[in-house]
């Protein structure tokens, strides 16, 4: 397994890069961007504000592999802190850097009192489903949200 580094992202710098995995995400679920994609802009600059490392990019070695977005103001869940986004590029998937992702989570949401991550995955997304079954997420229930349907899943921390 690969040992990830985590960088914070830094709005005025980062914010259209963060904009770009957040449309890139949506189109390898769904194949093409959806409404969310206009909101993701204000989204970044809301969490930034709040919280310089709410969104952090995982590298691998100088290469940049991904990200992940947290977002406690997401209430899917009582005690739960959410994750928003979180993405590899396809060359550095199956490394176990989604892991060391989720992990930066884990230790975050931890020290801010959370017992829980939350995370939403589409229906859609098998993979994404396998990924957090995989590395202790587990099924709470089920939603539709405007034209999405999806999958509400929590790990304990």
């Amino acid at each position: 397994m690969n040992e990830i580094q985590i960088k914070p992202a830094v709005l005025q710098r980062d914010k259209e890069k963060i904009c770009e995995y957040y449309a890139a995400a949506w189109r390898d679920i769904f194949g093409e961007e959806l409404l969310y994609i206009r909101d993701a802009a204000a989204k970044v600059r809301r969490l930034l504000r709040k919280d310089a490392e709410s969104i952090v990019f995982g590298y691998l070695g100088e290469r940049e592999a991904g990200i992940i977005m947290l977002d406690d103001g997401v209430h899917v869940y009582p005690g739960a802190g959410h994750i928003s986004l979180l993405y590899l590029k396809p060359e550095f998937r199956r490394m176990g850097l989604g892991f060391g992702l989720i992990s930066y989570a884990a230790e975050k949401y931890k020290r801010a009192g959370k017992t829980h991550i939350s995370v939403r995955v589409a229906e859609s997304n098998a993979p994404a489903y396998a990924f957090y079954k995989k590395h202790g997420f587990y099924e709470v229930f089920r939603e539709t949200e405007e034209t999405v349907r999806q999958i509400v899943m929590l790990l304990d921390i």
